[in-house]
């Protein structure tokens, strides 16, 4: 009898330290967080310089990009229908508003609310870009490799841009010498 009495002993704090285990209050943790990882410059994009401000760093970057490519499409505003296409060539500066932002206009989505300052100056206050994009570069400092959720940031400015040129062997004119006959 007493043998059964330690089993059912046993069974309980067994069970009791399962449900205790699972008391959590729901909040997701960091680890929980999908883990980002530096995507390196795909080959035809542009080489893009930028200098990007987080919470009290700024970083200074070299072939900075959205996960390899200089283009990202997808954007849209909050102001019209339309979907754009941003290019980090033709931007001067993003400035993150609000990184997690629900919109009236599109209340399934979370975005994040962007201001973009083009090349030319154009200030545009309401573009809403998905939350997961990343932004990748190379550390100029360091030569390090590094990524950011866009959303971490709070400025990115963009130098202008360095055109990729592949390197073109050169050809020299070969020295033939023909010899004419009189006849």
């Amino acid at each position: 009898m007493n043998k059964y009495k330690n089993i059912f002993h046993a069974i309980f704090l067994i069970t009791i330290t399962l449900i205790c285990a699972n008391f959590t209050d729901g909040a997701k943790k960091e680890s929980d967080a999908k883990v980002i990882e530096y995507v390196a410059l795909q080959e035809g994009e542009n080489i893009i310089s930028a200098s990007l401000s987080d919470e009290s760093n700024i970083t200074e970057l070299k072939e900075a990009s959205f996960t390899g490519h200089s283009k990202i499409g997808g954007v849209r505003r909050e102001s019209d229908d339309s979907i754009t296409q941003l290019n980090l060539a033709d931007i001067k500066a993003l400035e993150v508003i609000n990184e997690s932002y629900t919109s009236p206009r599109y209340q399934d989505k979370e975005f994040i609310l962007l201001k973009v300052i083009s090349a030319s100056g154009v200030e545009t206050a309401d573009f809403l870009v998905p939350r997961d994009v990343v932004i990748c570069g190379i550390e100029k400092e360091t030569n390090m490799a590094k990524a950011w959720y866009l959303r971490k940031i709070k400025k990115l400015e963009i130098s202008m841009p360095e055109v990729k040129k592949e390197e073109l062997p050169v050809v020299t004119r070969p020295e033939v010498l023909v010899k004419k006959r009189n006849k």
